[in-house]
């Protein structure tokens, strides 16, 4: 698949990808805009389809790199998106995956705020905390009872 990678004189370095190909892109007013075959696009707006370029409509998707302490494994139980509204996710790494349902975030402090679960199909327990047990119903001393 062809990319447009853009370079920002201000960040000077290379902050986006987009998934088009414009012949020319153009910052104005607080609007982006593009070229293509001959005719003017303004992206960013209400009136058409997200992610829709010039008439063909695309899939969303983000992937993001975390790799601080490469040495060190992470559990990442949670996610937060700034924005209206949630969507589906998928949370992959090279030792598990989990899944979020758009319906599963709440909106805490001006954030969508969810808890990563574990797929149904994934039978792995190596480097995972126990999430998805399940709901406590009782705790008596030692004893759980779950639901």
């Amino acid at each position: 698949m062809a990319y447009t990678l853009t370079y920002s004189e201000n960040a000077n370095g290379w902050p986006s990808f987009y998934s088009f190909i414009p012949e020319k892109m153009i910052g104005m007013n607080n609007s982006f805009y593009s070229f293509k075959g001959g005719s003017l696009y303004k992206h960013n707006s209400n009136s058409r389809p997200r992610n829709n370029f010039y008439g063909v409509q695309y899939k969303s998707t983000i992937s993001g790199v975390i790799n601080v302490e490469p040495t060190i494994i992470k559990k990442f139980k949670t996610i937060s998106l700034e924005g209206n509204d949630a969507w589906d996710c998928s949370v992959y790494s090279d030792l598990e995956s989990g899944y979020i349902d758009k319906d599963w975030f709440s909106l805490k402090e001006g954030e969508q705020y969810a808890y990563i679960r574990r797929r149904a199909d994934d039978d792995t327990f190596e480097a995972r905390s126990a999430q998805g047990v399940g709901s406590v119903s009782t705790v008596d001393s030692s004893v759980i009872t779950s639901v």
